[in-house]
């Protein structure tokens, strides 16, 4: 089950990625799964409006950095 469902959820998150709906990004950006979720971060502030945008990309520095890249 747990095989199962981290499966599903790696599908799941590579298929908000690869659609880039700023929405649905932000929505798996800011739920437990997605809080520290770099490329999702990063597909967000890619998608994100430009008034947004500085946020998301402070967001991702910041855990570029925690993550060691």
């Amino acid at each position: 089950v747990v095989r199962l469902r981290h499966r599903i959820a790696d599908e799941l998150r590579a298929a908000l990625i690869a659609r880039g709906d700023p929405g649905l990004l932000a929505d798996w950006a800011y739920s437990p799964w997605g809080e520290d979720d770099l490329a999702v971060w990063r597909a967000l502030a890619g998608a994100a409006p430009a008034e947004r945008r500085a946020a998301m990309l402070e967001r991702v520095r910041g855990l570029d950095a925690e993550q060691g890249g």
